[in-house]
């Protein structure tokens, strides 16, 4: 029987991405405000509440996914050498802003997950 999470050539679907890191940061305290709410859900065609990318793309999921600390404490960012004003930025505006100017930026969260 074929199990993709033993095979180290198979490549998750844009949907799987969203529904793990949609569940990381629900893991990680972040708070839908819809008590029906779960990463599936707004995965559905009928579902009637936020896009996917309204989720992904609020400060609420991206405090919950990426972490609250300061960058310049936890993270091996080679431009807070060149900037030193981001190692004063926390560690989810910088992400949020580089997931936004992304070409894919659900495929940027695949790297964090």
């Amino acid at each position: 029987m074929y199990n993709k999470d033993f095979d180290e050539n198979y490549t998750m679907t844009n949907k799987e991405i969203l529904i793990k890191a949609i569940d990381k940061a629900i893991s990680n305290g972040y708070k839908t405000g819809y008590s029906f709410w779960d990463s599936g859900n707004i995965m559905m065609n009928d579902y009637d509440g936020p896009s996917p990318f309204d989720v992904i793309y609020s400060h609420g999921f991206a405090k919950a996914f990426f972490g609250e600390e300061y960058a310049g404490r936890s993270f091996d960012f080679t431009a807070t050498d060149q900037f030193p004003d981001l190692k004063e930025r926390k560690a989810w505006e910088i992400h949020l802003q580089r997931m936004v100017l992304s070409e894919d930026p659900i495929k940027y969260l695949e790297q964090y997950l």
